[in-house]
């Protein structure tokens, strides 16, 4: 019991450490001072048809290797 009790306790420690620099690191980012307002024109490429091309892909392999699975 004394053994699980300092492994929880090394766990513990571990992830407070983490959880500590990853929030050090999310507050020292700069803030985004370039916010485009809604009226102001975006030249991005919209990636809406890869991702619809990639989830029927997607939808069709699992369906392709469900049916396999029952045979």
């Amino acid at each position: 019991m004394l053994k699980t009790r300092l492994v929880s306790n090394k766990v513990k420690a571990v992830l407070f450490i983490v959880f500590t620099l990853v929030g050090m690191a999310a507050y020292s980012q700069p803030p985004n001072q370039g916010d485009p307002s809604i009226f102001e024109e975006i030249d991005d490429v919209p990636i809406d048809g890869a991702i619809a091309l990639l989830t029927i892909a997607g939808t069709g392999l699992g369906i392709k290797k469900l049916y396999h699975r029952k045979k």
